[in-house]
Order: C-alpha cells, then structure tokens, then sequence
C-alpha cells in the first residue's frame, strides 16, 4: 500500500484540490484508492459527498489518528491512500509524515508561501519521507512558477516538474465534487494534462521510494 500525505503548515495552498484531483487520477489506474480528510474543515469529506460518496476513491472515516487511518486501510488492502493534511496541527501532521510512503508540499509560487514551507521541510526531513514541493495555483502568465522552480533547485529543495497552474476548472471541481479533467465534459485538456504529468511524477517517487524503504529493511 502506498500512502501519500499532502502536507503544508500553512493554508490556502490547496491540498484538497491536489489530493482530490490526484485521487481521482489514481482510480483511472487502481480500483483500491482511499482518501483520508484529517483536516477539520472536512474540505475534502464534502467534496466526495458531492462526487455521491462513490466507492473509488472512497473517504476512509472514523480513525483517531493518520496511524490508525492507515492501520484499518492495510487490513483492507488499498493501493493507493491520500492524507489531506491540516494546515496548523503539527501533531497530526508529524503522524501524517510518519505512516507515508512519500509527501507532496502544496505551495503557491510567492517568496512569502515558499519561505512558509521551511517548517514542513524540515518535519518530512525529520521522519525521513521523500517529498516533493508542487507549485499550485500559478497564474498562468507571467515566469512567476519558473522562476520559483528554479529558486527551489538552487536551494537543492525538492519541487515537481510539473506546475498547476490557476484554473477555473480546478475551481469548479472542488464545488462540482469532480477533478477540474471532468468538469464541463472534460473541455479544459490543459488541467487535465497537468495532473495527468503530476500524477505520473507523484507515482513514479512513491514507488521507488517504498522500493528504498523495502531494501533498507533487508
């Protein structure tokens, strides 16, 4: 089972529309895709009771902790389990990191959001979780997503190829309970091109990053 926490101290990054949009790509490849919603606004509860509460990707609801989440869903075989992380719980995101196979670090392409993500950094650092920064919600002119990038590499921190730019679409779908590749019959190919390249990123790492866990435990 691979567990992908998205995980950010600070809000307004949209880790729900990552979570959602990639879980709703990873059910195109698995019929096992599980999301778990430890923020208390339950953005991301609400958005699949829009979807019509469908079983995949399903909601996993009731655990105490990210750890007994987890726990429950191995017993039931998933293949794939999103954590849509709280912004400000420090706790349950440190158990969040703890129980995943890799992290994704939802953050908008400002020099204020990316000096935000120190704290995270330095939380998926501590618990030894692969991770990337994904730059979300880049207006779509301007150099603003490349040159944030390119900061982020100098710096030799972790960031995603891929840029998800700001979109209606993506929008929309948070309100519709679907992914911004299904809304209006699909017609923005653009966002669905960005989470169909950010989602074969995002496997990609997590695969080989259980593959390094499963050999370092030989």
């Amino acid at each position: 089972m691979y567990i992908i926490a998205i995980v950010n101290t600070k809000g307004g990054v949209g880790k729900t529309t990552i979570a959602s949009a990639l879980a709703v790509r990873a059910a195109k490849d698995s019929p096992r895709v599980a999301m778990v919603d430890l923020d208390p606004q339950r953005s991301l509860v609400e958005w699949w009771d829009r979807r019509g509460a469908v079983d995949n990707p399903t909601v996993f609801e009731g655990a105490a902790s990210p750890a007994d989440a987890v726990e429950a869903l191995a017993l039931d075989g998933w293949d794939w389990v999103f954590l849509d992380g709280p912004p400000a719980l420090l706790l349950c995101m440190e158990q969040a990191l703890s129980v995943s196979t890799f992290a994704i670090i939802p953050a908008r392409a400002s020099l204020v959001d990316l000096m935000a993500t120190t704290d995270v950094l330095a939380m998926a650092e501590a618990a030894g979780v692969p991770h990337l920064i994904v730059l979300n919600a880049v207006p779509s002119s301007g150099k603003s997503g490349d040159q944030a990038r390119a900061m982020l590499t100098r710096q030799k921190t972790p960031v995603a190829e891929t840029i998800v730019h700001q979109r209606q679409s993506y929008v929309a779908g948070l309100n519709a309970g679907k992914s911004a590749a299904e809304v209006n019959a699909g017609r923005d190919k653009a966002a669905a091109s960005e989470i169909d390249a950010l989602w074969s990123e995002v496997k990609a790492a997590t695969i080989a990053a259980a593959k390094k866990k499963a050999r370092a435990r030989r």
